[in-house]
């Protein structure tokens, strides 16, 4: 497997946790008295910041072995 489809697959597994993660969070926003512009701006701020997290925790577990590094490069396998 070359390494683009490394990294989009990657980056799809992480994002697939990021939404699971997401949405109670969106569930509730939608469920408040915010104005329309309002709510995508914080359905929107919120994901992002959701991935991010995500991102950087999956990262760190694997870092720490915690977790297995799916489909990432090792230090000795960069070429």
């Amino acid at each position: 497997m070359n390494e683009s489809t490394k990294r989009s697959l990657r980056t799809a597994y992480q994002a697939v946790v990021s939404l699971l993660a997401v949405v109670p969070t969106v569930l509730l926003i939608l469920q408040t008295d915010l104005s329309l512009s309002g709510t995508v701006a914080a359905v929107v701020a919120t994901t992002l910041t959701w991935v991010a997290t995500a991102t950087k925790v999956l990262n760190s577990l694997e870092d720490a072995g915690l977790i297995p590094a799916w489909l990432k490069e090792t230090p000795d396998s960069e070429g």
